[in-house]
């Protein structure tokens, strides 16, 4: 009999670590064995607490394509025989890891010069692609400069005026988002540098 079946998560991502308990009684009063398995290709378990403790490692593959998705987790009890006792599951959920964005800029910081701002640094832990969207979150308030494109991964900026911008990249991997944003100072000279 299964009295008791928990794990310390029940959501998480590849990189960590789920602990399941589980107590199981024998109605005859024997020692039990535990075997631990679950819907995943490639299963990493380690026991402990004579099979009562066991650690997942979700590092595996879904049988249905990805790591993503609901890890189905099964403990069974055997006696002494080998005989099955008792069964339980428990389902975990293995979820995207955020992406990371970053923002590179070059070029001078005068009115008029062009500016180009690339996200090309940014990364998803898990390899998935990622989407980009560009915004201008302040500006002098007199300033109409547009962005060169809001979607890709490198723009370019053309500041119209002096003072203060401040541009957001929102990268997106799999319904998953992160963002940052770059402020500089823009300064009108009387004539570019040559």
């Amino acid at each position: 009999i299964i009295n008791n079946f928990t794990v310390n998560s029940t959501s998480g991502y590849i990189t960590n670590e789920f602990t399941f308990n589980v107590d199981a009684t024998d109605p005859d009063g024997g020692v039990l064995a535990y075997v631990w398995t679950s819907n995943v290709a490639s299963s990493d378990f380690s026991t402990s607490n004579g099979g009562r403790t066991a650690i997942y490692r979700p590092r595996g593959v879904l049988t249905t394509g990805g790591f993503k998705g609901d890890h189905n987790i099964y403990v069974t009890a055997f006696d002494i025989e080998g005989a099955s006792v008792a069964s339980n599951t428990l389902t975990i959920t293995i979820s995207d890891r955020p992406p990371v964005a970053s923002i590179t800029r070059t070029g001078n910081l005068y009115v008029g010069e062009e500016i180009t701002l690339s996200g090309a640094d940014s990364q998803d832990p898990d390899g998935d692609t990622l989407g980009y969207e560009w915004r201008i979150s302040s500006a002098p308030g007199s300033s109409t400069a547009p962005l060169s494109s809001i979607t890709d991964q490198s723009i370019t900026f053309n500041p119209d005026q002096a003072g203060s911008y401040t541009i957001e990249l929102i990268v997106t991997a799999d319904g998953v988002s992160d963002s940052t944003t770059t402020t500089f100072e823009i300064t009108q000279l009387a004539s570019y540098p040559t």
